[in-house]
């Protein structure tokens, strides 16, 4: 009974650090709203996508799909992603 509780604290511990991370967008948005001459609709639509890419990432990661990869692949398509991304919204 003892193991369980301190599994059931660990996992608790690590989901609310976890959501820090994810209602961080929320803090910042201000500050990057004012420094990006962001509107209040873009500002929302940064908050939803932060959060979208939260719930996306753990379905993926909770998915048999990417343990299918090879990881070559993996890290490969997520630099390209990244680069790509990068290329196309901050150039």
């Amino acid at each position: 009974m003892r193991h369980s509780l301190v599994q059931r604290s660990l996992i608790a511990l690590v989901l609310v650090l976890a959501m820090a991370v994810w209602f961080s967008a929320s803090t910042v948005v201000p500050a990057l709203a004012s420094q990006w001459h962001l509107s209040a609709g873009a500002a929302a639509w940064l908050i939803a996508s932060v959060q979208a890419g939260f719930v996306l990432g753990a379905v993926v990661s909770c998915s048999a799909w990417p343990n299918s990869w090879h990881p070559k692949f993996a890290r490969t398509s997520g630099t390209i992603c990244c680069m790509r991304f990068r290329c196309t919204y901050w150039s």
